[in-house]
């Protein structure tokens, strides 16, 4: 994945497909450019258990977890990253602007092995509490639900006890907003 934030370029690199004879395991990692005319500098190794960091998202934050206007937005650049890590949870990286440090959150818990990573973020106001939320869909078809806590780890508040959704059958694989109303791809089947 590419994305801007701050005025810099940011990558995703995923060992997913290294050869596997070959050791140390490189982990999942970001890349940053600084400026149009900078090199490539690896930032941040997520650590040798991780496979892929599946997805980046620079979220422009309008309100805080309690739906209170923030008095200028805030962004936060997150990572999904995923693998052997820790069976268990499902994690998001959050990285802090004034130092280049990423810090792990735990968006979820699920039942299953490892740690499937994160393929989708985004954000949406919701219409009822007016919340802004980041949304972070799973590999193993569940969706979770944070908001920006300065307070919090990564400052980002999930809601780790209730998914949004659970039990899908397939990955949950983008994300839209249109005129206020979420869409989510769910357990799409071909056709003929």
């Amino acid at each position: 994945h590419l994305e801007t934030h701050e005025g810099m370029l940011f990558a995703t690199l995923s060992g997913w497909n290294h050869d596997k004879t070959r050791l140390p395991w490189p982990g999942a990692s970001i890349a940053v450019k600084k400026a149009a005319d900078a090199e490539w500098e690896r930032e941040h190794n997520f650590g040798e258990q991780t496979g892929r960091a599946g997805s980046l998202a620079s979220i422009r934050f309008t309100t805080d977890a309690t739906g209170a206007t923030l008095d200028e937005p805030v962004s936060v650049l997150l990572a999904g990253v995923g693998g052997r890590e820790e069976v268990g949870v499902i994690t998001v990286w959050a990285r802090d602007d004034e130092t280049g440090q990423w810090t792990k959150t735990i968006a979820g818990h699920h039942d299953g092995p490892g740690s499937p990573e994160v393929r989708v973020l985004s954000s949406h106001v919701d219409s009822v509490t007016g919340i802004h939320h980041v949304l972070a869909a799973a590999s193993n078809g569940m969706l979770f639900r944070g908001a920006y806590d300065p307070e919090a780890s990564g400052r980002i508040r999930w809601d780790v006890d209730e998914p949004e959704i659970a039990g899908r059958e397939r990955r949950l694989m983008a994300m839209a907003e249109l005129d206020g109303s979420f869409y989510l791809t769910v357990d799409l089947e071909p056709t003929e």
